[in-house]
Protein backbone atom coordinates (compact mmCIF):
# COMPACT_ATOMS: atom_id res chain seq x y z
CA UNK A 1 0.00 0.00 0.00
CA UNK A 2 2.75 2.44 0.91
CA UNK A 3 4.35 2.04 -2.52
CA UNK A 4 1.10 2.67 -4.39
CA UNK A 5 0.17 6.26 -5.29
CA UNK A 6 -3.08 7.80 -4.12
CA UNK A 7 -3.91 8.78 -7.70
CA UNK A 8 -3.80 5.16 -8.88
CA UNK A 9 -6.43 4.19 -6.27
CA UNK A 10 -8.81 7.16 -6.57
CA UNK A 11 -11.54 5.30 -8.48
CA UNK A 12 -10.95 1.80 -7.11
CA UNK A 13 -14.16 1.82 -5.03
CA UNK A 14 -16.31 3.48 -7.72
CA UNK A 15 -18.19 0.22 -8.57
CA UNK A 16 -19.41 -0.20 -4.97
CA UNK A 17 -22.47 2.12 -5.10
CA UNK A 18 -23.92 0.32 -8.14
CA UNK A 19 -23.15 -3.04 -6.54
CA UNK A 20 -24.94 -2.12 -3.29
CA UNK A 21 -27.83 -0.60 -5.26
CA UNK A 22 -28.28 -3.90 -7.11
CA UNK A 23 -28.34 -5.79 -3.80
CA UNK A 24 -30.82 -3.31 -2.29
CA UNK A 25 -33.12 -3.71 -5.30
CA UNK A 26 -32.95 -7.49 -5.00
CA UNK A 27 -34.03 -7.40 -1.35
CA UNK A 28 -36.36 -4.37 -1.25
CA UNK A 29 -37.57 -4.32 -4.88
CA UNK A 30 -36.88 -0.62 -5.39
CA UNK A 31 -33.82 1.34 -6.51
CA UNK A 32 -31.72 3.56 -4.27
CA UNK A 33 -32.63 7.27 -4.77
CA UNK A 34 -30.24 9.15 -7.04
CA UNK A 35 -29.10 11.61 -4.31
CA UNK A 36 -28.05 8.64 -2.17
CA UNK A 37 -26.21 7.09 -5.11
CA UNK A 38 -24.36 10.37 -5.65
CA UNK A 39 -23.43 10.48 -1.97
CA UNK A 40 -22.28 6.84 -1.99
CA UNK A 41 -19.91 7.55 -4.88
CA UNK A 42 -18.33 10.49 -3.07
CA UNK A 43 -18.12 8.38 0.10
CA UNK A 44 -16.51 5.50 -1.79
CA UNK A 45 -13.81 7.72 -3.27
CA UNK A 46 -13.16 9.52 0.02
CA UNK A 47 -13.04 6.20 1.89
CA UNK A 48 -10.43 4.85 -0.52
CA UNK A 49 -8.27 7.92 -0.08
CA UNK A 50 -8.70 7.86 3.71
CA UNK A 51 -7.72 4.19 3.73
CA UNK A 52 -4.60 5.00 1.71
CA UNK A 53 -3.68 7.82 4.08
CA UNK A 54 -4.32 5.77 7.23
CA UNK A 55 -2.12 2.93 5.98
CA UNK A 56 0.62 5.45 5.22
CA UNK A 57 0.66 6.71 8.82
CA UNK A 58 2.80 4.31 10.83
CA UNK A 59 2.94 6.45 13.97
CA UNK A 60 -0.14 5.87 16.15
CA UNK A 61 -0.08 9.45 17.47
CA UNK A 62 -0.16 10.78 13.92
CA UNK A 63 -2.99 8.37 13.07
CA UNK A 64 -5.11 9.53 16.00
CA UNK A 65 -4.46 13.18 15.19
CA UNK A 66 -5.50 12.59 11.59
CA UNK A 67 -8.68 10.83 12.78
CA UNK A 68 -9.49 13.70 15.15
CA UNK A 69 -8.95 16.46 12.58
CA UNK A 70 -10.88 14.54 9.90
CA UNK A 71 -13.86 13.96 12.18
CA UNK A 72 -13.93 17.60 13.30
CA UNK A 73 -13.90 18.76 9.68
CA UNK A 74 -16.61 16.34 8.48
CA UNK A 75 -18.91 17.11 11.42
CA UNK A 76 -18.53 20.88 10.98
CA UNK A 77 -16.61 21.53 14.20
CA UNK A 78 -13.66 22.77 12.14
CA UNK A 79 -13.65 24.64 8.84
CA UNK A 80 -10.16 23.48 7.92
CA UNK A 81 -9.56 20.17 6.15
CA UNK A 82 -6.67 18.08 7.52
CA UNK A 83 -3.21 18.92 6.22
CA UNK A 84 -2.47 15.86 4.14
CA UNK A 85 -1.93 14.64 0.58
CA UNK A 86 -3.71 17.06 -1.84
CA UNK A 87 -5.94 14.37 -3.37
CA UNK A 88 -6.93 13.04 0.07
CA UNK A 89 -7.74 16.58 1.19
CA UNK A 90 -9.80 17.15 -1.97
CA UNK A 91 -11.86 13.98 -1.44
CA UNK A 92 -12.46 14.77 2.24
CA UNK A 93 -13.70 18.23 1.24
CA UNK A 94 -16.01 16.72 -1.39
CA UNK A 95 -17.35 14.34 1.24
CA UNK A 96 -18.11 17.18 3.62
CA UNK A 97 -19.98 19.05 0.86
CA UNK A 98 -21.93 15.89 0.03
CA UNK A 99 -22.88 15.49 3.70
CA UNK A 100 -24.19 19.06 3.75
CA UNK A 101 -26.31 18.34 0.65
CA UNK A 102 -27.53 15.12 2.24
CA UNK A 103 -28.81 17.03 5.28
CA UNK A 104 -30.96 19.18 3.01
CA UNK A 105 -32.21 16.41 0.73
CA UNK A 106 -33.06 13.43 2.97
CA UNK A 107 -35.66 13.45 5.79
CA UNK A 108 -34.22 12.27 9.10
CA UNK A 109 -30.72 12.97 7.84
CA UNK A 110 -29.20 13.96 11.19
CA UNK A 111 -29.95 10.60 12.80
CA UNK A 112 -28.49 8.77 9.78
CA UNK A 113 -25.39 10.95 9.86
CA UNK A 114 -24.78 10.25 13.54
CA UNK A 115 -24.91 6.53 12.81
CA UNK A 116 -22.51 6.98 9.89
CA UNK A 117 -20.05 8.96 12.02
CA UNK A 118 -20.29 6.20 14.63
CA UNK A 119 -19.29 3.57 12.07
CA UNK A 120 -16.46 5.77 10.80
CA UNK A 121 -15.06 6.11 14.33
CA UNK A 122 -15.29 2.35 14.75
CA UNK A 123 -13.30 1.75 11.55
CA UNK A 124 -10.56 4.16 12.68
CA UNK A 125 -10.48 2.48 16.10
CA UNK A 126 -10.30 -0.96 14.50
CA UNK A 127 -7.37 0.04 12.28
CA UNK A 128 -5.59 1.48 15.32
CA UNK A 129 -6.14 -1.67 17.39
CA UNK A 130 -5.05 -3.94 14.53
CA UNK A 131 -1.55 -2.47 14.67
CA UNK A 132 -1.01 -4.06 18.08
CA UNK A 133 -2.80 -7.32 17.27
CA UNK A 134 -0.60 -10.42 17.20
CA UNK A 135 -3.24 -13.17 17.47
CA UNK A 136 -5.10 -14.59 14.47
CA UNK A 137 -8.42 -14.90 16.34
CA UNK A 138 -8.37 -11.23 17.24
CA UNK A 139 -7.35 -10.31 13.70
CA UNK A 140 -10.36 -12.17 12.31
CA UNK A 141 -12.70 -10.54 14.84
CA UNK A 142 -11.44 -7.04 14.04
CA UNK A 143 -11.60 -7.55 10.28
CA UNK A 144 -15.18 -8.74 10.62
CA UNK A 145 -16.01 -5.64 12.66
CA UNK A 146 -14.49 -3.53 9.90
CA UNK A 147 -16.65 -5.32 7.30
CA UNK A 148 -19.84 -4.74 9.27
CA UNK A 149 -19.00 -1.05 9.65
CA UNK A 150 -18.40 -0.64 5.91
CA UNK A 151 -21.77 -2.28 5.21
CA UNK A 152 -23.60 -0.02 7.63
CA UNK A 153 -21.93 3.12 6.31
CA UNK A 154 -23.88 2.40 3.13
CA UNK A 155 -27.16 1.24 4.64
CA UNK A 156 -27.48 3.89 7.37
CA UNK A 157 -27.83 6.55 4.67
CA UNK A 158 -30.99 5.00 3.21
CA UNK A 159 -34.29 6.87 3.85
CA UNK A 160 -36.59 5.71 6.66
CA UNK A 161 -39.09 3.95 4.37
CA UNK A 162 -36.33 1.63 3.10
CA UNK A 163 -35.45 0.63 6.65
CA UNK A 164 -39.13 0.02 7.43
CA UNK A 165 -39.38 -2.54 4.61
CA UNK A 166 -40.10 -6.03 6.05
CA UNK A 167 -37.10 -7.49 4.21
CA UNK A 168 -34.63 -4.84 5.40
CA UNK A 169 -33.28 -7.00 8.29
CA UNK A 170 -32.37 -9.68 5.74
CA UNK A 171 -30.63 -7.06 3.58
CA UNK A 172 -28.68 -5.83 6.60
CA UNK A 173 -27.66 -9.39 7.55
CA UNK A 174 -26.69 -10.34 3.99
CA UNK A 175 -24.62 -7.23 3.29
CA UNK A 176 -22.90 -7.30 6.70
CA UNK A 177 -21.79 -10.90 6.26
CA UNK A 178 -20.94 -10.26 2.60
CA UNK A 179 -18.63 -7.37 3.57
CA UNK A 180 -17.13 -9.46 6.38
CA UNK A 181 -16.42 -12.23 3.90
CA UNK A 182 -14.91 -9.80 1.39
CA UNK A 183 -12.55 -8.22 3.92
CA UNK A 184 -11.50 -11.61 5.29
CA UNK A 185 -10.76 -12.79 1.75
CA UNK A 186 -8.67 -9.67 1.17
CA UNK A 187 -6.87 -10.34 4.45
CA UNK A 188 -6.24 -13.95 3.42
CA UNK A 189 -4.56 -12.75 0.23
CA UNK A 190 -2.70 -9.76 1.67
CA UNK A 191 -1.64 -11.09 5.07
CA UNK A 192 2.05 -10.97 4.14
CA UNK A 193 2.09 -7.43 2.74
CA UNK A 194 -0.11 -6.13 5.59
CA UNK A 195 2.33 -7.63 8.10
CA UNK A 196 5.32 -6.05 6.34
CA UNK A 197 3.51 -2.69 6.24
CA UNK A 198 2.84 -2.80 9.99
CA UNK A 199 -0.95 -3.04 9.65
CA UNK A 200 -0.93 -5.95 12.15
CA UNK A 201 1.53 -8.13 14.04
CA UNK A 202 0.16 -11.54 13.05
CA UNK A 203 2.96 -13.58 11.49
CA UNK A 204 1.77 -14.63 7.98
CA UNK A 205 2.37 -18.35 8.38
CA UNK A 206 0.46 -20.89 6.31
CA UNK A 207 -1.38 -22.04 9.45
CA UNK A 208 -2.53 -18.50 10.32
CA UNK A 209 -3.64 -17.92 6.75
CA UNK A 210 -5.61 -21.17 6.67
CA UNK A 211 -7.39 -20.28 9.93
CA UNK A 212 -9.16 -17.47 8.10
CA UNK A 213 -10.95 -19.93 5.79
CA UNK A 214 -13.44 -21.35 8.37
CA UNK A 215 -14.46 -17.79 9.29
CA UNK A 216 -15.13 -17.00 5.61
CA UNK A 217 -17.18 -20.19 5.24
CA UNK A 218 -19.20 -19.28 8.32
CA UNK A 219 -20.05 -15.83 6.93
CA UNK A 220 -20.94 -17.39 3.59
CA UNK A 221 -23.30 -19.86 5.26
CA UNK A 222 -25.15 -17.09 7.09
CA UNK A 223 -25.75 -15.06 3.93
CA UNK A 224 -26.25 -17.93 1.49
CA UNK A 225 -29.86 -18.87 2.48
CA UNK A 226 -30.90 -15.22 1.96
CA UNK A 227 -29.48 -15.07 -1.56
CA UNK A 228 -32.00 -15.17 -4.42
CA UNK A 229 -31.21 -17.14 -7.57
CA UNK A 230 -31.14 -13.87 -9.54
CA UNK A 231 -28.63 -12.29 -7.15
CA UNK A 232 -26.50 -15.43 -7.17
CA UNK A 233 -26.42 -15.54 -10.96
CA UNK A 234 -25.60 -11.82 -11.16
CA UNK A 235 -22.79 -12.25 -8.64
CA UNK A 236 -21.08 -15.12 -10.45
CA UNK A 237 -21.52 -13.88 -14.02
CA UNK A 238 -20.88 -10.16 -13.50
CA UNK A 239 -19.25 -9.40 -10.15
CA UNK A 240 -16.76 -12.24 -9.71
CA UNK A 241 -15.00 -11.44 -13.03
CA UNK A 242 -14.86 -7.74 -12.07
CA UNK A 243 -13.44 -8.52 -8.63
CA UNK A 244 -10.87 -10.84 -10.18
CA UNK A 245 -9.74 -8.16 -12.65
CA UNK A 246 -9.45 -5.55 -9.87
CA UNK A 247 -7.43 -7.98 -7.76
CA UNK A 248 -5.02 -8.72 -10.62
CA UNK A 249 -4.64 -5.01 -11.40
CA UNK A 250 -3.92 -4.22 -7.72
CA UNK A 251 -1.28 -6.92 -7.56
CA UNK A 252 0.40 -5.49 -10.64
CA UNK A 253 0.33 -2.00 -9.08
CA UNK A 254 2.13 -3.28 -6.00
CA UNK A 255 4.99 -4.73 -8.04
Amino acid sequence: MANVSAESLEHQFDPYPALVDHIVQDFLKKPVPEPIMDYWLVMAQASRMLSWQVHSLHDRKELRQFQHSTEEFLTGVSHDAPETHPLVRQKITQLRNALEDYKITIPGAQYNLEKTYEQGRLIFSTVDTLRETSGIKELIRLRRTEGESVSRMFLTMLPRDYKDHPNYPNLDTWLSHGMRLGILFDQFLDMGSDYQNGDHLVVPTTVNRLRIIPAMIQDYRVGSPLTSSELLKWGWTEQVPKIASVFIRNKLLKK
